[in-house]
């Protein structure tokens, strides 16, 4: 089972298909992580879509199509 914390984004339809693929597939462990800042600099913040820590898989990270 993967949990998951959801931060803020501006791809609210792929991140819910990401959230929606994780609990339909309970062979997967871990946390996910969706909408967290990486990199505060003086110009903004750099985020990545999701995050994903597994055991097994390690780091993912995913950068998601807006939209979709």
């Amino acid at each position: 089972m993967v949990n998951i914390t959801i931060g803020i984004t501006n791809k609210p339809g792929a991140c819910k298909a990401l959230i929606d693929y994780f609990k339909s597939h309970s062979e997967y462990d871990g946390y996910l992580y969706i909408g967290f800042p990486l990199l505060v600099q003086e110009d903004g913040t750099n985020a990545v879509d999701a995050m994903w820590f597994s055991e097994k898989k390690g780091i993912v990270l995913f950068d998601l199509i807006k939209g979709s």
